[in-house]
């Protein structure tokens, strides 16, 4: 095998089992909204592998995980006895155990590095984390510890979604509630003590929690979401791997940060379950369909009488919706050729503007729901009726055909609104 395989091949597969690992507890993390509290653990840790070290004289990995997790437990349990006893916020209580088990720490390491060269060689790497440099029995220890927390993962899966989604049913299912919670805590300070070796103290936190942000822009269900977390935080270790052996001063832990880095300023960008293009897109969307709707309303309003004593429709000027729009001239002109384009309108420049038939019923529909959500809100929720308006102008527009007809029957097809307007049907 080449020098590649021997060297780079086994740290990448720490690295995936890492990445992987990361991605799904940084997802449970992140819904539970405990991400800072993964950092402060990760500062927490720290001193613990120091300190480990310091005992047993020399770099031990299992050790210093030991050490590290025994700090880690200790930060974890302050910052919820500090919240708990205290009239100390958890945000605080995150500030003070992170500045002061890291500075704990930091002196540690001081003492270490008056020690022979050789002693203390490769402390700083904690920081911000150099995988390449760890020794190969480190890197099968660190792929069983993060194959180990993944199947936990997998194994428990119906029982973190409930946990994190229905607690109720999972109590009623028979599980102690705290029980798993520490549990899940165990897993977040592993998980993050084990990431320390990748990607250090300061940035272990990002190659956690990224991935999952990650995995929650581009899906709401859980088991996607965990997939995707999971995808980004191996190949996100392996490309920061990858760049790191070909430029050996370049740490890993940054790289790999980096990496997921890119990947979420493009889920930032493209992701379907909150990327900003397609964000943008659907508020402009949006915005279309409230003008275009609040034009054939408008003149379906100024012909209401007229279309029900039964005389011809009358042209609305240009001009009359242009005020009663509070719209420019440009975008009011080209909202009616779209109209026109779907067929709602007849319209041409210089002339009144006329619905069609199509446009007619469409119009009907929508004051219709306009005025059924009035009196619902009159009727079951007693609003005065000058509060009734403005909220069944936003909420017109929301409203589906099916959501129009359940309100019809709860309301027992209603004949006039709260203002005495009649409720249009259909012919």
């Amino acid at each position: 095998m080449s020098d590649f395989g021997v060297i780079v091949l086994p740290v990448m597969l720490a690295s995936v089992f890492l990445g992987l690992a990361g991605g799904l507890v940084g997802s449970i993390t992140l819904l539970q909204r405990r991400s800072l509290f993964a950092d402060a653990i990760s500062h927490a840790a720290f001193p613990g592998i120091v300190l480990a070290f310091l005992i047993i004289g020399k770099r031990e990995m299992l050790i210093m995980t030991l050490g590290a997790f025994l700090t880690g437990v200790i930060g974890a349990y302050a910052v919820s006895s500090i919240t708990k006893y205290s009239h100390i916020k958890q945000d605080a209580a995150l500030g003070i155990i992170l500045a002061n088990f890291y500075a704990f720490g930091v002196v540690l390491l001081g003492v270490a590095q008056k020690m022979p060269v050789s002693f203390q060689s490769g402390l700083n790497n904690y920081l911000v984390g150099q995988i390449v440099a760890v020794l190969k029995n480190d890197l099968w220890f660190m792929t069983a510890v993060s194959l180990a927390v993944s199947i936990i993962v997998f194994l428990f899966f119906k029982e973190i979604q409930l946990f994190i989604f229905d607690k109720y049913t999972l109590e009623v299912l028979g599980f102690k509630i705290s029980y798993l919670d520490i549990g899940l805590v165990f897993l977040m300070v592993l998980t993050v003590i084990v990431g320390i070796y990748t990607s250090g103290v300061v940035l272990v936190v990002g190659s956690f929690v990224i991935p999952g942000a990650i995995g929650r822009l581009w899906s709401d269900k859980f088991t996607y979401m965990l997939a995707i977390a999971g995808f980004v935080g191996a190949v996100s270790g392996v490309v920061g791997v990858y760049i790191s052996s070909l430029a050996p001063r370049l740490p890993t832990g940054p790289l790999i940060v980096v990496v997921s880095g890119i990947f979420l300023l493009f889920s930032l960008l493209f992701a379907s379950k909150g990327g900003i293009i397609k964000e943008f897109i659907l508020i402009k969307s949006m915005k279309r369909k409230v003008t275009e709707e609040n034009i054939i309303k408008h003149l379906y309003l100024v012909n209401e009488e007229q279309l029900d004593e039964g005389y011809q429709q009358l042209g609305v000027p240009f001009t009359y919706l242009l005020g009663a729009l509070s719209t420019t001239p440009f975008r009011l002109n080209r909202s009616l050729k779209r109209l026109a384009r779907k067929g709602y309108i007849t319209y041409s420049d210089n002339k009144a503007i006329v619905l069609s038939e199509k446009g007619y019923e469409e119009a009907r529909g929508i004051v219709r729901r306009h005025r059924l959500w009035e009196t619902y809100l009159f009727n079951r929720l007693s609003l005065p009726d000058t509060h009734l308006h403005d909220d069944a102008e936003m909420v017109e527009h929301l409203l589906t055909r099916e959501d129009e007809e359940v309100l019809d029957k709860i309301l027992n097809f209603p004949k006039f609104d709260p203002h005495g307007r009649k409720i249009p049907r259909e012919v």
